[in-house]
């Protein structure tokens, strides 16, 4: 099944009670993941205006999408998901809305193409940053 489309994320409620959350819980849970998906669509929006611009943005958005299904398929890890929900997730976001402005500013400086290397470089490096966060959340194994 695909908990994931372009609108929302579906929850699988069986997999909630078999983890015993209570009724807060699940809520917190679902508003969570629902309101990170948010980077993860605008993201994707853009891929058009990046895919050609920045190399691996399109598999980095396949991370992305990856990591989220891990976390509705097995809602328990989660818990084992803050490095991803608050940090890399919303930083890259916001690194690669800072890109777009750069690239798409009608006066061109000098410092403004040295901000859109340094910008394009960081974001590149957030491609392996997803992958060893995908890779730790596989392993990860509930107790």
């Amino acid at each position: 099944m695909n908990y994931l489309n372009d609108e929302m994320i579906y929850f699988d409620q069986n997999k909630l009670d078999a983890l015993h959350m209570n009724d807060s819980e699940q809520k917190f849970y679902r508003k969570l993941l629902n309101e990170k998906y948010q980077h993860y669509l605008y993201l994707k929006s853009i891929n058009w205006r990046l895919e050609r611009k920045v190399s691996k943005f399109s598999n980095t958005q396949v991370l992305i999408q990856q990591i989220f299904n891990e976390l509705v398929q097995e809602p328990q890890k989660v818990l084992d998901a803050d490095n991803f929900l608050y940090r890399l997730l919303p930083d890259y976001t916001q690194l690669v809305k800072d890109y777009l402005d750069l690239e798409e500013n009608m006066l061109k400086t000098d410092e403004d193409a040295e901000l859109k290397q340094i910008a394009l470089t960081r974001i590149k490096l957030y491609n392996e940053e997803f992958s060893e966060e995908l890779n730790r959340l596989k392993q990860f194994k509930n107790l």
